[in-house]
């Protein structure tokens, strides 16, 4: 991974963190002005009094000084809430600095702020709690002792025993202990905390104000390895207006401007924005990917990726250089005629015997349910009515299910919960039919559905008639596409998901209506899991749509 993607990366994660920890900082500022607040340390006072705890009023903290002596010293004490509130919400976000650059660096998942399950704690987790709230006692000594509201002060050469007591015991903890043992991971955990919260205190500002001079950077870094750039421009003030272009913002003007030329070419079959690796920068690209199956369409592509171009603040981009071409067959739903390849789990209808694909279950409020692609429920005959009326009503409604190989007795009844074409600009072919609990328990016996369910947020896991399991990589893109039914005379114009599947092929007839299971990110941050229905493949991609249970 290069630098600048790591920055990124990081910035972002302590960019979120920051606006959590600056909220706290904000609430302990306006909440401490003028309250005492004491902090345990036995000491002689200057009457050779004994104390137990250095306390003092804060006189000097919410509100903005009149003098800039008083200032500064509000600053100061600013200083030490952000740094203290920083470290204690990396620890209790679990925020260890050393993890998340681990992460970021292998590139192998998503970075997970992970907190805490109360349920897994152990007794090493309290010993580390206290390891660290040693550091943040010790540490607030030194800076609670030099406040001027302090009446009773500590000479500092003693209240400095508490800090080298603990930078002591760290040392000892690193030299003596076995890297493999709870005491080595409880010292490497605290510190990453502190790493993490010294980060914090910087604030959510610099890291906004880092991030967009990232983005800049990288942006510019891709202009300036394009050696074009040199032959074409001639002054600096292009230049920088260039740079300060986001290419992804081409990308999607440059499609805005001719997408319904794209989808007039007769023998396109899919379109839309995709994210690809520039193989010459090695940096991420936004690019326009069509899938055609003709020579002709493939001739009047080409004449249109010649000519096309946008203006974008005084310079010219290029439909070239952003207009991926790929061949494919054709794009099929895929259904498939009973053959001998003994799927595993498929389901067709009871009037329509020799039309096969695939299904999952579910239960919802003691009630059990099977979904699938309409195509697969439906019979075959009657299907083909949706072609022109996608608000045709089926009359054939009974489904039957052979689950591992066995012909379940108990049919299942379509409900009229089916939808087929775009809905809300969309694309769905799903149908739901109401199933006896022995089915679904069959069913779930046969499926190992904690398999799906417990990828990882990087993977997606499907389960099919022909297939049974594949994994592939969670990259989604949504596209506008054109699907072959069997039986219909014309394609069927949706917008559907198109999946970056390794190798497409392996995704098979039969394979329709199979359930895909992958994690995703809310606006909130968090990671819900999500459910699709496949749909469709061609040589190049299979195609599915968002099912919400």
């Amino acid at each position: 991974m290069e630098l600048t993607e790591f920055l990124i990366a990081f910035s972002i994660i302590m960019m979120m963190l920051s606006l959590i920890s600056e909220r706290a900082a904000n609430f302990a500022k306006i909440h401490f002005q003028g309250k005492r607040i004491s902090i345990p340390y036995i000491y002689f006072n200057s009457e050779k009094q004994l104390k137990f705890f250095l306390s003092t009023e804060l006189k000097i903290l919410a509100y903005e000084q009149p003098t800039a002596a008083m200032e500064k010293e509000r600053e100061y004490r600013i200083q030490i809430i952000n740094i203290i509130i920083g470290i204690i919400i990396a620890a209790f976000a679990n925020a260890d600095f050393f993890e998340i650059t681990e992460q970021i660096r292998n590139s192998k998942q998503a970075v997970a702020i992970t907190g805490w399950d109360v349920n897994k704690l152990e007794l090493k987790h309290l010993f580390g709690f206290l390891y660290l709230l040693t550091f943040l006692w010790s540490t607030s000594l030194l800076m609670f002792n030099r406040l001027q509201e302090s009446q009773d002060k500590v000479n500092q050469k003693y209240v400095r025993f508490p800090f080298i007591a603990w930078i002591i015991l760290t040392f000892t903890l690193i030299v003596f202990s076995n890297p493999s043992n709870n005491f080595a991971a409880i010292v490497t955990n605290t510190i990453g905390y502190i790493f993490t919260g010294l980060f914090l205190s910087l604030g959510s500002k610099f890291w906004h104000d880092l991030l967009d001079i990232l983005f800049k950077f990288k942006n510019t870094k891709q202009v300036l390895s394009d050696p074009k750039t040199y032959q074409n421009y001639d002054s600096a003030d292009k230049l920088q207006a260039l740079a300060d272009t986001s290419q992804y913002a081409v990308a999607e003007q440059l499609y805005m401007a001719y997408v319904h030329e794209i989808a007039a070419i007769k023998g396109v079959v899919s379109h839309g924005l995709n994210t690809i690796t520039d193989p010459r920068t090695g940096l991420f690209k936004k690019i326009i990917e069509v899938e055609f199956t003709t020579s002709e369409a493939q001739q009047e592509l080409l004449a249109l990726q010649n000519k096309g171009s946008v203006v974008i603040n005084y310079n010219t981009f290029y439909l070239r250089d952003y207009l991926i071409l790929l061949m494919t067959e054709k794009l099929e739903a895929l259904l498939d005629d009973l053959t001998d390849k003994k799927p595993v789990c498929y389901a067709y209808n009871a009037n329509s015997p020799n039309t096969v694909g695939s299904f999952w279950v579910y239960e919802k409020e003691n009630q059990y349910y099977a979904v699938s692609n309409l195509h697969v429920f439906a019979d075959a005959s009657e299907f083909k009515n949706f072609e022109n009326n996608t608000d045709y009503q089926l009359t054939h409604k009974s489904v039957c299910f052979v689950i591992g190989g066995k012909v379940h007795p108990d049919k299942g009844v379509i409900t009229d919960d089916y939808s087929f074409g775009n809905s809300n600009g969309y694309g769905v072919d799903v149908c739901i039919c109401t199933i006896s609990k022995a089915v679904f328990d069959t069913y779930r016996s046969t499926v190992n559905n904690n398999y799906l369910w417990n990828g990882s947020e990087d993977r997606m896991r499907m389960f099919g008639a022909i297939s049974k399991y594949k994994e592939f990589y969670n990259k989604q893109q949504y596209t506008q596409c054109s699907i072959n039914y069997k039986g219909f005379n014309n394609s069927v114009s949706m917008n559907v998901i198109k999946l970056q599947v390794t190798d497409a092929v392996n995704v098979q007839l039969g394979d329709s209506g199979s359930v895909i299971y992958f994690r995703n990110k809310k606006d909130n941050a968090q990671t819900e899991y999500s459910t699709g229905i496949l749909i469709a493949r061609s040589s190049n991609y299979a195609y599915m749509f968002r099912y919400y249970v």
